[in-house]
């Protein structure tokens, strides 16, 4: 400890950051207080919502789309408010894409928590993805075409996605499409049943191992082509920023990145890479930015790796 003061720091944030959320819950925790929309409307009250798509699966019946920078119109009470996140649900196969807005009217709904111990808490996982009520749409506008950078890298990754299955086939290319992309809406339910039964589930969710090949290969690549450090590592971490923006930032997605770039500083400045020194400034970003990641599994998995690194 005495030659990582860097770790240190971390250690000590990271210890704060914990006891607060442990101990301030819905004090400290902005996720866990009532949203304006559980304070402002009801079970299946008519709602008008218009907001920007972050977000968005394909079901069998039609689309779930995830709302961000909402505007929510209460029709029986004649209120408008404003709503980080929602979920909308549209039975429709209308063409919608990351970085549209959209207006929609519909029935809200709201999550419930587990009944039993031990159940799955829908409440709560919502929760920590700042999303605290649903909406069914009786009613869809046309999208506002929003030429954004997200949305732009999401009619590529449409794209890469419709390649692979025509290519590969539905069962193979769904395959090949939830590893590389993370979309696994149209997977086989049959094959996923199969990953999960025989415990590689994980092998289907983007993690640190994807970030590592892509990020780690283009920079070694573009280094030998270039033979310059500084080159290769602004190339390599920014192919590894479209990807991440791609596929979206989960917590795991979030410490490979940040391992990465002190991989690549390493490197560049010449100075040694130490794996505990990037996972703790990867675990105080993560717990810094959502507090909640301290019930993730995912987090306490790497954490758990961090501290048996650290030993």
């Amino acid at each position: 400890m005495r030659n990582r003061p860097l770790l240190s720091v971390c250690l000590i944030i990271l210890c704060v950051l914990t006891s607060c959320t442990l101990v301030g819950k819905e004090r400290f925790i902005k996720e866990l207080r009532p949203s304006p929309l559980e304070i402002c409307t009801t079970e299946d009250e008519s709602v008008i919502v218009c907001g920007v798509i972050y977000r968005q699966e394909q079901k069998e019946n039609g689309q779930m789309i995830y709302l961000k920078h909402n505007s929510v119109y209460s029709i029986s009470n004649k209120q408008k408010f404003q709503e980080s996140k929602i979920i909308v649900y549209i039975n429709s196969k209308e063409k919608l894409h990351i970085g549209n807005r959209i207006k929609v009217r519909g029935t809200v709904s709201f999550y419930e928590n587990a009944r039993n111990p031990g159940n799955f808490d829908q409440k709560f996982y919502y929760q920590k993805q700042g999303i605290h009520g649903k909406s069914t749409a009786v009613r869809c506008r046309s999208p506002i075409k929003c030429g954004r950078f997200p949305g732009k890298l999401a009619v590529f990754r449409a794209g890469w996605k419709e390649l692979l299955v025509r290519e590969m086939g539905e069962r193979e290319g769904g395959v090949l499409a939830a590893i590389l992309l993370g979309e696994k809406s149209d997977m086989d339910p049959e094959m996923k049943e199969l990953y999960q039964v025989n415990g590689i589930g994980h092998i289907l969710a983007i993690s640190g191992l994807h970030l590592s090949f892509a990020g780690l290969g283009a920079y070694r690549l573009f280094r030998r082509l270039t033979g310059s450090y500084k080159a290769g590592g602004l190339a390599g971490g920014m192919l590894l920023f479209l990807y991440v923006s791609m596929i979206g930032m989960t917590v795991s997605v979030l410490r490979a990145w940040v391992m990465f770039l002190f991989r690549v500083g390493a490197d560049v400045t010449g100075r040694k890479y130490d794996m505990p020194t990037a996972l703790s400034v990867a675990a105080v970003i993560a717990v810094g930015s959502n507090p909640l990641y301290l019930y993730d599994g995912g987090f306490c998995f790497h954490l758990v790796h961090y501290l048996r690194s650290a030993q």
